[in-house]
């Protein structure tokens, strides 16, 4: 059993989803603007999936595939989690902070699609790109720290438009200091 993409857009009655056991997979922006989703439900003998109530997990790669938008204003991604998909953010309005975990070496494009509240973003040095629209529309997004140094940032592959409408992030905190954008 699957979720289709853009299967519960815009609901914007929907503040908690139990999912059945049999659930296999979610495809990308299943929860596009569903702003008052606070929590996921997932009975623990789930072959594929995972949840801290907030995050939906695939655990086949240890990614992040969804997340309740009106769960709280901060994240931290579960260590051990190696991917954020598409769409895992997309369009959350409540989120401000999202630390990500050491673990992670993979964004997919538009993983924090239109986050208009996103203010601050923590990653680490094991990613191996930003790709394209990575922070797309995130307006609010003033601080990105980047867990390596600035050797290490200059020389991570970069989508040209990773921070498309991102006006006011203009420069990212590394270890040994900070690089202008």
């Amino acid at each position: 059993m699957k979720i289709p993409s853009s299967l519960f857009e815009e609901d914007s009655l929907l503040s908690h989803l139990s999912l059945p056991s049999s659930l296999q997979d979610i495809d990308f922006s299943a929860f596009r603007d569903c702003y008052a989703l606070s929590s996921f439900a997932l009975d623990s003998s789930n072959a594929y999936l995972s949840t801290d109530t907030r995050g939906i997990y695939k655990k086949s790669d240890q990614s992040l595939i969804a997340y309740a938008d009106n769960s709280g204003s901060e994240y931290e991604v579960q260590t051990g989690t190696r991917a954020v998909h598409a769409d895992a953010f997309v369009s959350c309005i409540h989120l401000t902070d999202v630390i990500l975990p050491d673990s992670v070496s993979v964004l997919y494009p538009d993983a924090f699609d239109a986050c208009s509240a996103l203010v601050s973003v923590s990653l680490p040095n094991s990613i191996a790109s930003l790709p394209t629209d990575t922070f797309l529309l995130c307006k609010a997004l003033t601080s990105l720290t980047y867990r390596g140094t600035r050797p290490e940032w200059v020389k991570l592959e970069k989508a040209n438009n990773w921070a498309d409408g991102c006006s006011k992030l203009t420069s990212v905190i590394c270890t040994d200091g900070t690089v202008s954008l």
